[in-house]
């Protein structure tokens, strides 16, 4: 380097650069996994509200059917099923935008 130097050389600025788009990079995979754990979250805060909502207005009825819908490119499962302890239930099936499938009910109060 030059001693009355008053600014940086190319090759300082280019390594820079270099060692931040590395850092940017390399980091780009977990913001990613952040925004998907974000989304699915959401998606199974929509879910609970949507069994909840089931149960409350639609009752345990055997002739409840099954329903299948779409929400903003998820397709969610509602289904009636018996549950653990003999009694009916309300799940809400999907798979989240982590590619994990989840499922979530409402059982009878």
């Amino acid at each position: 380097m030059f001693q009355n130097s008053k600014g940086y050389l190319l090759i300082e600025c280019m390594m820079g650069l270099v060692i931040f788009t590395a850092v940017s990079a390399m980091s780009i995979h977990f913001v990613y996994d952040i925004y998907k754990e974000s989304k699915t979250t959401r998606q199974l805060l929509y879910a609970v509200n949507e069994a909840d909502f089931a149960a409350a207005n639609y009752g345990f009825n055997k002739t409840l059917e099954n329903k299948e819908w779409d929400q903003l490119g998820t397709t969610y499962l509602l289904k009636y099923q018996k549950g653990v302890s003999d009694e009916y239930e309300i799940c809400i099936i999907f798979r989240g935008e982590n590619g994990k499938e989840y499922k979530t009910c409402a059982a009878h109060l």
